[in-house]
């Protein structure tokens, strides 16, 4: 184009123009088509839809044109809120610049600021947005917002507010309402040359709040000829005003008068501009970037082609054909079909359009050849609160306008839209299929007039939805459940056993209906829902976008859903319904997120039913909040906050509450339903179907209310001929076209006969037909063979043995189902949980299933009994070894945990009543075999064998899995003493099976049975495997019930595993009564050997009697059977403790102190704490350990039972309780009856209240003592009493049940404690604290006090797993502890010499220091490998807690010993969540080996003062690189804990050795804490020669002392060529180069030594940390460690030998100090080197002190007499008359002599 017409319009020509634009396409392209600006950068000053329209069809033209969709760049404008939903247009955009948050004026309606972003971002081109003209209308507003309608004029202040508020600072327009009227659009293109066209028109009529909603293109309503009226109006208007660009000229049309009349001209696109495009052909946006490019119209390719032109022409266009031959050289412009568009806005058609914001789960939108749409979102975005409420754009095209209208219809209910807000999309079906938009006789009033009537988008049968919301809400309660669960279980708490639920109850309101329903869980996949009595059974299967499959009558429906402001939107089959709740109408709710923009009445004022009380700012609309009742409001929200849906704005105090209007219940039932699938009749689907009910209610489900149906079809089904045919059939169905031919025809013609022949299944010659096939297959085709036919397979193994036989198995398969899932839960519910934990820490739902079918044990154990009591039908024909059933029901048996003991109990009954012969015929075959033992037949001759039983032949009893006890003790008192012996072998095979029995001995009697010479049986024999007891024999009650025996037995078993087990010896007698046992029992006894301590350390003999009760006369009550047993044991107790315990052979006193948890619920009330107390002050007393046997309740509590009864109330107002009590008083009488039954039960004020005469109680005291306070005095008495034993003598407590309040202080502050497992060590009772908290937080009280806390932070020492282990647990700590205070400690002889090497030795790495402590195993070899103390001889405690130090008690050589150890490896710490804090998580804490930290250190000064307490002397293993200093170890108090490891030594009083174990390391403050210097007397130090020690670790003192200029000096003095090297780079005389050359070989042998100059400084620093170094410097002695054991041996030995003397000569001179009394033993021996341990041991241990006491207690009493009589002379003198006085003549004339030859003072 000519510059003059440029020119013309400089005014449009941009910065960019050809004159300065660099080369590129864009600029050729202007200057071919005769622009003048290139436009290559463009800023979209919108968001939305728009933008993404722009964008899209800029880059469609810009691809056709450039060959490059990218050569236009766009820029965007991202608010905070568009960034945050992930709006589509910023990911479409080249770039963004982050704007203001908020409304548009903030942003896309702020020109100024739209200018100043465009001009940063450098573009060449802004789109600009004015907005839309309405009645009330801000010129500046625009898709329904800023306008308003008003009818009245009340109405219309509130309208104008709303308005100006929608749109601030825009001018308003006041206009006159057109009624009937459609609304039509002419769509303008015109350039900056002054050409204007028409592009058509759209009809626009379809509005709501006059906001479009479906627009249509082209026009129809109006005739061709007034509408081409309205085409030239608006060229001539546009050209009038000198338009440039696309725009759109609007009108109102009457279609009764066919007349117009202008509305306005909208200068820019509108969205619904693509109506225009489809069909015009004219890419709009292109077209609009061309004319701001300065292009003229006749050269815009869109437009030449929409005049029938050459696209790439150059000619001008006559666009009014004004020329007559116009029309020869180019076409009018027609529309080319029919075009409808729907606008998707996010609204709720149900609410009045009302626009919501939100996330969006899902938009999935088809495309087809004659449908097209845009989405401003997809389905990771979602919409903000201040977003237009329009998404979506949709356009169908058709040949004529109905086309195109079922187009649309058919396209909107293929689209799936699902997210937090409603869209509109059900309801534009609804409108497009109304009769008046198919007629098209609908204006712009029509929509809101359809809202105003209520037409609703189609809704789901209601039978549907209201079963679909019930499946729907029990859905998401029940996942709710599973995922609390998963999330406790996750931190590692262990959730309560209500948080999975399968029932669930609520209701709702569908359709002002209330349906109260109940559901529960069937299965994973289905529920039960019950309304009314009537059952409903639905399929739910969870989908994976998060809707639900329902499967309800046959059918299945997709259900999504999403939670709104009390109520649940359903989705169901994309047709929308709610399912609310009731209605609250004092709450002023929120229903949606936004803005509160202004209250229209103040609180206070009156409100009517529908008045508008406030105004919301909503998707940029404003939406008013109406009062459902009268009322008055009470605002609590303030203006211009923002609201979530849900908030409380304010409170309506009601006119009158009893109108408020409540739903009607449903009454009636669903109408009757099928199942959810169709299941099949053939028997094989029948038996699949009752199955999985059942397996359902062995998971937990619950299906209980057609438990019985289901069991009596599966049995009919079970039990059908035609069960096996139908199977096999099934499965050759699916083999069909995969079987050989021959093999399929054979294996179909052996069943084929057998059904027609009326024969039993053919299994086996099915499964010989297959092993003959498989037999003619190569090898490698066997396998896959074999498995293709595996089902086929399965059914001939299955049906093998008959129908009967598979009856059996399937239901052996229901009970092994149930034992797998409850044999996880034996024992405490909460660790079992815990290690399934573990065990499935990727898949908690494992965890959350099984649990749940535990939980639901007792609906479970419904079935299995019922299952139980079939087989017991079925009697011993059930047990066959084909059915399994054996097995199953052994397991069952073998079941421990409480819920499953109906269950296991009702096995063991089922298993004897259905293998056992009866007791008769057990008797006679019992005694068939006994005989032949004792007298065993030989083929042709008859032997009577007077020799030992037939050990062989009795097998066949001793390892019979049939009972034998209940028949067995029939024969003790049998005619043949063989007989009588052998059937004593069998007791004795048979109850100690667990047990290493060597060889049995026969003692043979007088046979008179009177006690006076019983036959006895002896055995000797070795502790076995196993862990559990020995069986303890019964008689069959059922068939024996006049028999009785009982039985004294071994309990020794619970002996530690890692013990070498010491032989040990039995003895058996049986005796006729109490008076032959009486005088029996001392010959029995006799028969066990004499116990040697030195044979081990467990008592080895053990004695059982068997007293036979044959005559129900003779029976007993079992109290009184214990009382005579109990007499027995303590008449003979001195016979049976004449064997002791390998330390005390004679026995031990100890204190005992128990709760009896049957008396008040072992509660501590004032006579138990001074009972407790006293109890022990006695084994202070005495020196005595003190056990407590913990079992209580805590203090006690009370009330004053006898006032209960005689108090009266006195009510705030009188007659009217419910106002309040003012205060308790006695009346006169009552009074009179309390005084009468003596004491001071209450304190009263007598008062004259409402006319008579009362005792008001001001105090009650209660005639009983323990109700209150009194209690916590007795506590504190006994707590202190406790502290003070710990200090005084040995305390231990045996947690054998829970442990409350004072009861847990006395567990803690008596210090030792060993915790049975399941006994809980609390402050307060879970339910307690759940009730403080508000919720149930805690499941038990372990969670709170169970050994997984108490264990693991050390308040409990050890756990048991019973009474009797935790029993032994204290035996053996008290075996190291000296039989009373200031006792000597209990050293044996021990079978492991003190003179041998040790085999096992530390390494450098990692290791268990365990394992050097007692040696170990041989991982390849299988040797042991010997530790430093005795085998077998380590008792470790405190292993829960602080896993870094070891700590325990062991002998070396017999000598009792504490130990410290460290461990090297590094150790995970779990500091479990807690459940009371939400936040609160499961922490894994490593923890490196060789670091204290303060839980370590702690634990190491805890075992430090135990050890003092114990009179222990103390070896600590030190392999300590120091304590760890960071912040949160310097928070925990490491220092204090590392303080408190000095205290502790400091203060201790027996030997003490720290040993620096090989390859181990003492550094740093580790060493400070340990040095000998802490305590000289009692400490030593030593180091193994391949220890080290020091400040710091090499590496750190190279790096500190040994740096770079060091060692480069030492590699100048040590290595010539590098000395040469330097010499010659400092060396002036040679050249330059030379000097360079000679610095660059100088640099790189620096740098080839280096490496090995750092381990020179690392040799150079270690040798001075070795122990050479600690010796010279005495800080420690060397001891090599193959010789340690027998050097500390005899180094203990020898401290105990000198503490011991030293404590006698201290006992005698108490000022003498302990370095003195030291030197006067030394000076006994002046000859033994006090280097020599054993010397100085064996001279010290046989040293006779008498002398030297003697000597040395005459001095003390000396210098005491002499400082008394200096100090007093005349008292001195009176004391020593009187001593004088006490003499005898014989000693008074000695004291004369004595007197007479003395010495005079000052001589």
């Amino acid at each position: 184009m000519a510059a003059t017409e440029h020119q013309k319009v400089a005014h449009f020509i941009g910065g960019n123009s050809l004159d300065v634009a660099p080369p590129g396409r864009v600029r050729d392209f202007v200057k071919e088509h005769g622009g003048h600006t290139v436009i290559t950068k463009v800023l979209i000053a919108n968001n939305g839809i728009a933008a993404v329209k722009e964008i899209r069809s800029v880059r469609q033209w810009s691809y056709e044109t450039f060959g490059s969709e990218r050569a236009i760049e766009f820029t965007v404008m991202a608010t905070p809120e568009d960034l945050k939903v992930n709006a589509e247009y910023i990911r479409m955009a080249d770039r963004y610049v982050e704007v203001p948050g908020g409304t548009n004026n903030n942003n896309y309606a702020n020109v100024d600021f739209i200018v100043d972003v465009a001009e940063r971002s450098g573009v060449h081109a802004v789109a600009e947005k004015i907005g839309y003209p309405v009645m009330i209308k801000a010129s500046e507003g625009g898709g329904g917002k800023g306008i308003r309608k008003v009818e009245s004029p009340e109405t219309f202040k509130n309208a104008f507010g709303a308005v100006a508020g929608e749109v601030p600072g825009s001018p308003i327009f006041i206009m006159k309402l057109a009624g009937s009227a459609r609304h039509l659009e002419v769509q303008l293109l015109a350039d900056q040359y002054g050409n204007a066209i028409s592009l058509f028109g759209r009809d626009c009529s379809v509005q709501r709040r006059h906001q479009k909603i479906i627009e249509e293109a082209p026009v129809t309503i109006a005739t061709p000829d007034v509408f081409e009226e309205m085409e030239k109006a608006a060229v001539r208007l546009s050209k009038l005003v000198g338009y440039v660009s696309a725009g759109t000229v609007e009108y109102l049309y009457s279609p009764a008068d066919n007349t117009f009349c202008f509305l306005e001209l909208n200068p820019r696109l509108q969205v619904e501009h693509p109506t225009t495009e489809i069909v015009s052909g004219v890419n709009l946006p292109a077209a609009q970037l061309q004319v701001a490019m300065g292009l003229p119209l006749h050269r815009i390719r869109d437009i030449r082609q929409l005049y029938g032109l050459a696209p790439h022409g150059s000619n001008e266009i006559d666009f009014e054909f004004s020329r007559p031959d116009s029309s020869q050289h180019q076409r009018k412009p027609q529309p080319k079909g029919h075009v409808v568009a729907v606008r998707i806005t996010a609204e709720n058609p149900d609410a009045g359009f009302k626009p919501s914001s939100g996330s969006l789960q899902e938009l999935n939108f088809r495309s087809s050849t004659n449908v097209w749409g845009y989405f401003s979102v997809n389905s990771a975005g979602g919409l903000h609160e201040f977003a237009d409420s329009q998404f979506g754009h949709i356009f169908a095209y058709g040949g004529d306008r109905e086309e195109s209208r079922k187009n649309m219809v058919v396209a909107l209910k293929e689209l799936s839209i699902r997210g937090d807000f409603r869209t509109t999309v059900e309801y534009l079906i609804k409108l497009l299929e109304t009769s008046a938009f198919t007629e098209n006789i609908f204006t712009t009033g029509w929509l809101d007039t359809l809202i105003s009537e209520n037409l609703t988008a189609e809704r789901p049968d209601s039978t549907l939805a209201v079963i679909c919301g019930a499946v729907t809400k029990a859905h998401v309660a029940s996942e709710a459940c599973w995922s609390e669960y998963r999330r406790i279980l996750d931190k590692g708490q262990v959730p309560a056993r209500d948080t999975i639920k399968t029932v669930f109850r609520f209701d709702f309101i569908y359709e002002g209906v209330r349906y109260p329903f109940t559901a529960t869980r069937s299965s994973l996949t289905t529920w039960s829902v019950y309304l009314n009595g009537g059952r409903t059974t639905v399929g739910a299967r969870p989908l994976a976008d998060g809707g639900l499959l329902v499967l309800l009558d046959g059918k299945s429906h997709s259900v999504y859903w999403r939670e709104e402001v009390g109520a649940v939107r359903l989705m169901i089959d994309a047709k929308t319904c709610l399912i609310e709740q009731e209605n609250d109408p004092t709450q002023l709710l929120s229903p949606s997120p936004g803005k509160l923009v202004r209250f229209l009445v103040e609180s206070g004022d009156h409100l009517r039913a529908g008045d508008t009380y406030a105004e919301i700012e909503v998707m940029k609309m404003y939406m008013p909040l109406v009062a459902s009742e009268d009322g008055v409001p009470t605002f609590i929200k303030q203006a211009g906050v923002s609201l979530e849906p849900g908030d409380v704005i304010g409170i309506l105090e009601l006119d009158d509450p009893t109108r408020v209007k409540h739903a009607k219940p449903f009454e009636g039932q669903l109408p009757p339903l099928g199942a959810p699938t169709v299941v099949g009749s053939k028997p094989h689907q029948v038996l699949a179907s009752n199955l999985s009910t059942l397996h359902n209610i062995l998971d937990g489900f619950d299906n209980q209310n057609i438990m019985n149906s289901t069991l009596k079809e599966l049995l009919e089904v079970l039990r059908s001929p035609e069960l096996p045919y139908s199977d096999a059939n099934a499965i050759l169905s699916t083999l069909s076209g995969r079987m050989p031919p021959k093999l399929d025809e054979s294996i179909r013609s052996a069943i084929e006969r057998a059904s027609t022949g009326g024969q039993e299944f053919p299994a086996a010659r099915i499964k010989k037909l297959i092993e003959a096939h498989l037999a003619d297959l190569k090898p490698q085709d066997r396998t896959m063979t074999r498995s293709q036919l595996a089902s086929l397979i399965d059914v001939a193994e299955r049906f093998r043995h008959g129908l009967k036989a598979h009856e059996w198995l399937t239901i052996a398969s229901l009970l092994s189902r149930y034992e797998q899932t409850e044999k996880l839960f034996g024992g405490d519910i909460e660790a079992r949980v815990l290690k399934l934990r573990e065990e499935h820490k990727d898949d908690l739902n494992v965890v959350a299933q099984l649990v749940l079918s535990h939980i639901k044990a007792p609906s479970k154990n419904k079935l299995i009994l019922a299952l139980l009591d079939l087989i017991k039908e079925g009697g011993a024909a059930a047990l066959n070894p084909e059915t399994t059933l054996t097995e199953a029901l052994t397991s069952l048996a073998a079941l421990e945990s409480r819920s499953t003991n109906p269950v296991s109990l009702k096995a063991r009954e089922v298993l004897i009543l259905c293998q056992l012969p009866s007791y008769d015929e057990r008797a006679v075959q019992m005694e068939a075999v006994l005989k032949q033992s004792a007298s065993p037949a030989y083929y042709g001759e008859f032997r009577n064998n007077q020799g030992d039983p037939n050990l062989e032949v009795l097998k066949e009893l001793t390892d019979s899995r049939w009972i034998v006890f209940d028949v067995l003790p029939t024969f003790f008192s049998h005619s043949d003493t063989n007989i009588i012996f052998a059937s004593l072998a069998v007791y004795v095979r048979r109850a100690y099976r667990a047990y290493s029995v060597l060889t049995i001995d026969y003692e043979e009697g007088d046979g008179m049975d009177d006690g006076d010479a019983p036959h006895v049986v002896t055995w000797r024999f070795k502790l076995g495997q196993s862990s559990s007891p020995p069986s303890t024999p019964r008689i069959n009650e059922q068939n024996m019930s006049k028999h009785r025996q009982g039985s004294v037995s071994d309990l020794s078993y619970l002996i530690l595993k890692n013990e070498t087990q010491p032989l040990r010896t039995g003895a058996m007698a049986s005796f006729p009564d109490l008076q032959a046992l009486r005088k029996g029992f001392d010959k029995i006894v006799g028969y066990l050997p004499t116990f040697d301590p030195s044979e081990g350390v467990e008592p080895p003999n053990v004695l059982n009697i068997a007293l036979r009760v044959f005559n129900e006369k003779d029976d007993l009550e079992d109290t009184v059977w214990r009382e005579k047993f109990l007499e027995l044991s303590n008449e003979r107790k001195e016979i049976m403790n004449e064997h002791g315990t390998p330390e005390y052979p004679d026995g031990r006193r100890l204190v005992v102190v128990a709760n009896d948890i049957t008396f008040r619920i072992g509660s501590f009330g004032p006579k138990e704490d001074d009972y407790f107390y006293l109890a022990s002050q006695y084994a202070r007393k005495h020196g005595v350990p003190r056990i407590y046997l913990s079992a209580n309740s805590g203090a006690r509590i009370g009330v004053a039972e006898e006032v209960l009864n005689l108090f009266s109330c006195a009510w705030n107002t009188p007659g009217q309780p419910e106002k309040g009590v003012n205060y308790l008083y006695l009346t006169p009488e009552a009074e009179s009856k309390l005084r009468e039954m003596g004491g001071q039960s209450v304190r009263t004020q007598e008062i004259e209240d409402e006319g008579e005469t009362r005792y008001k109680i001001t105090d009650i005291i209660g005639l009983q003592d323990g109700l209150g306070v009194e209690c916590l005095k007795g506590s504190g008495l006994i707590a202190g009493e406790t502290s003070r034993a710990y200090d005084d003598i040995f305390t231990i407590t045996l947690v054998t049940a829970r442990s409350v309040g004072i009861g847990a202080y006395l567990v803690r502050l008596g210090q030792r404690a060993v915790q049975v497992e399941g006994q809980p060590i609390i402050l307060t009772g879970a339910p307690a604290l759940n009730k403080v908290l508000g919720r149930e937080v805690y499941t038990s009280n372990l969670q709170l006090g169970g050994t997984q806390i108490m264990y693991k932070n050390g308040v409990s020492h050890m756990t048991a797993g019973s009474d009797l282990e935790g029993a032994t647990h204290i035996l053996r700590w008290l075996s190291y502890v000296p039989e009373h205070r200031s006792g000597p400690l209990p050293v044996t002889v021990s079978r492991d010499a003190w003179d041998r090497d040790i085999d096992y030795v530390p390494p450098k790495g990692p290791y268990d220091p365990r394992w050097f402590i007692e040696g170990k195993r041989d991982e390849i070899s299988s040797e042991w490998m010997s530790g430093f103390f005795d085998e077998g001889s380590f008792q470790e405690t405190l292993s829960g807690w602080a896993q870094t130090v070891v700590i325990g008690r062991a002998r070396l050589g017999g000598i009792p010993m504490g130990i410290i150890a460290v461990e090297t490896r590094t150790i995970e710490r779990i500091v479990p969540a807690d459940p009371a804090n939400a936040a609160s998580f499961e922490q894994r804490i490593m923890e490196a080996g060789q670091v204290w930290y303060p839980n370590s250190a702690h634990k190491t000064a805890q075992a430090i003062f135990d050890f003092n307490r114990e009179q222990l002397p103390l070896i600590i293993f030190a392999n300590w690189r120091g304590f760890s200093g960071g912040q949160q170890d310097m928070y925990d108090e490491v220092l204090k804990y590392g303080s408190k490891i000095v205290d502790g030594l400091s203060s201790y009083k027996q030997p003490i050795f720290v040993y620096i174990v090989p390859n181990g390391e003492l550094r740093g403050g580790a060493w400070v804490v340990l040095d000998p210097s802490i305590n000289p007397t009692h400490m030593q130090m030593y180091a193994d020669v391949e220890s080290r020690a020091g400040v710091l670790e090499p590496e750190g003192i190279v790096e500190i002392k040994l740096r770079k200029d060091k060692l480069v000096a030492l590699m100048e003095r040590t290595d010539p060529t590098y000395a040469t090297h330097k010499k010659a780079s400092k060396d002036s005389s040679l050249s330059a180069e030379e000097r360079a050359a000679a610095t660059s070989e100088l640099s790189k042998r620096e740098s080839d030594l280096m490496p090995t100059y750092k381990q020179i400084a690392l040799l150079y620093a270690d040798l001075h940390d070795r122990t050479g170094r600690m010796e010279a410097k005495g800080c420690a002695k060397p001891v090599q460690w193959k010789n340690a054991r027998r050097h500390f041996h005899w180094a203990v030995r020898a401290q105990l030998a000198i503490s011991a003397a030293v404590a006698k000569l201290l006992a005698a001179s108490p000022q003498m100090t302990t370095e003195e009394a030291k030197q006067r033993v030394f000076a006994q021996i002046p000859q033994v080197s006090q280097q020599d341990d054993r010397a100085l041991t064996e001279a010290v241990e046989g040293l006779d002190l008498s002398d030297v006491i003697a000597q040395v207690t005459s001095s003390h009493l000396t210098q005491q007499l002499m400082a008394l009589v200096h100090s007093h002379r005349k008292v001195g003198f009176a004391g020593l008359v009187g001593v004088v006085n006490a003499l005898t003549d014989e000693e008074k004339a000695a004291f004369a002599v004595a007197l007479q030859t003395a010495t005079p003072p000052g001589s």
